[in-house]
């Protein structure tokens, strides 16, 4: 990303090999704006001290437990201890790491399917951060220039609530078959139009057995939330395909699929509506 241009790099998670926290502060000594998160003093200190190595600066954001029990510091008054610690490592280290802000981020409500359950939700994750942001200006004296967090699912309610500064949407730009699922506020499902697709052929049917086997399996989509659904008009009609030469339309075994695959690795069966 950053040698094809992009100078504003914000990585998500921790980072805690000593490899990886090299490679992450060489991409600051080559310019880019780089940050991270932690929550933890052990990777803290080794990403001050690379970047001091390296002469370069991080920007580092504590990362908040918003509800998942995944990564992320548990009370407000962990979050305020940890950004008071990596206060105290830019003094020492001239600058090396800067203190930015939060990220609370909750990935298991994107894809809660009403929307007032969301909202109910994501208004816990809100108060956690709020929470957290008092707890670091007023233990700390430390103002957060970047609440982040919120995803395709529930970017709206993050970035009307007052309390984030910026949201981190991604997977609305090629969309899928899960996201689809999510009832909107007017009680349609799914906000964004599919923009990518699989394309795969039916290679075998069995009338008897009501199911078509295609050539794209785990390899191809993934099963972890559920099986892939059909585009309604594939092929030519959808410009995925160029139809053959002298022909006004293409075959009636090929179709496209997003969102997941059968359960062998090289091929998927699906039953027949």
């Amino acid at each position: 990303m950053v040698a094809g241009g992009i100078s504003d790099v914000f990585v998500s998670n921790e980072i805690v090999s000593k490899q990886k926290i090299n490679r992450l502060v060489a991409l600051a000594a080559q310019g880019a704006r780089i940050s991270v998160v932690v929550d933890a003093p052990g990777p803290l200190q080794q990403l001050a001290a690379a970047a001091a190595t390296w002469q370069t600066s991080i920007n580092v954001l504590v990362e908040i437990n918003a509800g998942q029990d995944r990564c992320g510091v548990d009370t407000p008054d962990a979050a305020a201890s940890l950004a008071e610690q990596i206060a105290n490592l830019s003094t020492k280290t001239n600058g090396a790491i800067h203190f930015t802000g939060i990220q609370a981020y909750h990935g298991g409500l994107q894809h809660v399917r009403d929307p007032r359950d969301r909202s109910a939700a994501v208004s816990k994750v809100v108060d956690r951060a709020a929470a957290a942001v008092d707890a670091i200006r007023d233990h700390a004296g430390l103002t957060c220039q970047v609440i982040t967090g919120g995803g395709s699912g529930t970017y709206r309610l993050e970035a009307g609530s007052g309390v984030f500064t910026e949201v981190q949407p991604g997977s609305f730009a090629f969309g899928d078959a899960d996201y689809g699922r999510n009832y909107q506020s007017h009680g349609q499902q799914g906000e964004w139009e599919q923009s990518l697709w699989v394309l795969t052929q039916v290679m075998s049917v069995s009338q008897q057995r009501a199911c078509a086997v295609v050539d794209a399996g785990l390899k191809a989509v993934s099963l972890d939330s559920g099986p892939p659904i059909l585009l309604e008009t594939p092929n030519v009609a959808a410009g995925l395909v160029a139809p053959p030469p002298n022909s006004s339309s293409s075959s009636s075994s090929d179709v496209s699929s997003h969102g997941s695959s059968g359960p062998e690795g090289g091929s998927g069966s699906y039953e027949s509506p």
